[in-house]
Parts: structure tokens; sequence; C-alpha cells
């Protein structure tokens, strides 16, 4: 089976024209809904393509299929099992995807200007993260590792590499570590005394 393609509209197309035969009866060009829902429909079905369930050729197929038929409302108002499959599907990676802008947390790398985090992504949605952190921090590159994968956006493109080389080396067993002792500046209340005033 054909791989699908990345815009709606195509599919719906590729749909209408298999529909098209003697006494199937296809939705008029604007009953299909308005622009709004078209364009809420087309950012769910870029969401819904990244979702892994092995079913989702068959769905995507199908939804398209309704709406040529139905019309959008159909499609929105999850009228039948493979519409709410989509709209699902649509919000859980939408939702994978913003959890992971919102929750990610860089830190600098060896050399300083590379802003390096970790991840462990359910969905293929590594591009949409990077380019998001690419558009904020745009002078440097941005590497998000996930599981044995590092992906490296430097603003040429995002390329994979081994995570090895980015993740942070680790302590020897005897190394000295930082903590409030050992720091220069004295622990909030003072050496030995409590919130309450009184010595441990």
């Amino acid at each position: 089976m054909a791989r699908l393609p990345d815009d709606l509209r195509l599919l719906i197309q590729i749909e209408r024209t298999r529909l098209e035969s003697p006494g199937a009866r296809v939705a008029e060009q604007g009953l299909l809904g308005s622009r709004r829902d078209m364009a809420r429909l087309q950012r769910l079905y870029g969401y819904a393509l990244r979702h892994l369930a092995p079913e989702r050729d068959r769905v995507l197929r199908e939804v398209a299929r309704q709406i040529a038929l139905h019309g959008t409302g159909f499609v929105l108002s999850r009228s039948s099992r493979e519409a709410d499959l989509f709209i699902s599907w649509g919000h859980r990676v939408f939702a994978a995807v913003h959890a992971a802008r919102r929750l990610l947390a860089f830190a600098p790398a060896r050399d300083g200007r590379t802003l390096v985090a970790e991840w462990q992504f359910d969905f293929p949605i590594v591009d949409f993260v990077l380019r998001h952190f690419h558009r904020r921090f745009r002078d440097r590159p941005i590497v998000v590792i996930d599981r044995e994968r590092a992906y490296v956006h430097d603003g040429c493109g995002i390329r994979l590499e081994q995570a090895v080389r980015w993740r942070p080396a680790p302590v020897a067993p005897g190394a000295l570590r930082m903590t409030s002792a050992l720091a220069s500046h004295e622990p909030p209340f003072g050496r030995g005394q409590s919130q309450l005033g009184l010595t441990a």
C-alpha cells in the first residue's frame, strides 16, 4: 500500500476519485465544511500521522472517505469509530509534543555552546520539538537524547548521532561532589541552625 500523503486535502481528493463511481453520493465541495473546520482537521491529521497504531493508515483513509461523503462535521462530531480514533490519536500526539516542549530541561554541553536535554518520546515527534527550540535558541545547537539516540539540530537540519557522545561523563566513585557543606556560602539558616533558631 502506498504511503499516505502529508496533506489531508490530497488524501480526500484521492478518496473522492475512488468514490466517483455511478450511484455514489459524494458531498458537494461547499458542503465539505468551513475553512476553519478543514484547518483543524488538517492539524489533527498532521499529528495523527505520527501515531504508531498498526491500523493507522486504514483509519486515516476511512476518515478521508467519510469527509468526502459526509463533510467535516461528520468527523469532527466523532460520528464513527474511525473519526473518534482519528481525533483521539491527534490529541494524544499533540499532548506529547506540548509536554516535551513544556518539560524539557536543557543544560549546556561540554563545549558550553550546545544545549542538551534527555526525553523518552512515545511517538516520532522529535522534529516538532527540535524545530520549536531552534526558533527559541537560534544561535545555539540543540541536542535531545532519546534512549540511545541523540537528535542534533544545528541550524542546517536534524541529524542522528550516538547518545554516548552527548551524555555527561560519569562521576568517579571517589570524586569530590559539590554539596552545601562544601560550598563557599553558608546554608540558608547558618551552620547547625534550623528555621526556628534552634541548634541541631
